[in-house]
């Protein structure tokens, strides 16, 4: 009987203090304007528009200015503050650009002729890089997705 009262009160002081540790929830910090660690909370509406009568719509994409190399904060862990990076940087190219580059790591993208872009191929070269699809999928999956979208 001891021991399951001890069990007990150490798995709730355990959940307890998880629960103390983890940052604010994203739709409790934008209610409240306030982020992880008290900064100010990002703005989590990716695009999406006011929510119609019935739910939210999607609005159009919009371009933006890139941001100042300067004012990139790599992300760390705020309890540990540890750097929590991987190497790897997701790259969207313009839909316009009809960019897509292989299943398999490779230091080419090919433009809607099939042909490989040679800028891209010496910015990857020059920097060790290596690019590969975001979504593993063949062509025609990835045209199917394109057309429904």
């Amino acid at each position: 009987m001891l021991t399951r009262l001890a069990s007990t009160v150490c798995a709730s002081a355990l959940v307890a203090f998880l629960l103390a540790a983890a940052p604010i929830a994203p739709e409790r910090a934008a209610a409240t304007g306030i982020g992880v660690n008290g900064a100010p909370a990002a703005d989590t509406t990716l695009g999406t528009a006011a929510p119609a009568s019935g739910g939210s719509t999607l609005a159009p994409r919009q371009v933006r200015s890139k941001q100042s190399s300067s004012d990139i904060e790599l992300p760390i862990d705020p309890i540990t503050r540890k750097p929590q990076w991987n190497g790897r940087l997701g790259v969207k190219f313009r839909d316009e650009l009809k960019v897509r580059a292989d299943r398999i790591s490779s230091t080419t993208v090919r433009g809607a002729n099939g042909q490989p872009i040679p800028q891209v191929t010496e910015i990857l070269t020059g920097f060790g890089g290596t690019v590969r699809q975001a979504l593993r999928r063949t062509p025609e999956e990835l045209r199917a997705l394109e057309m429904r979208a």
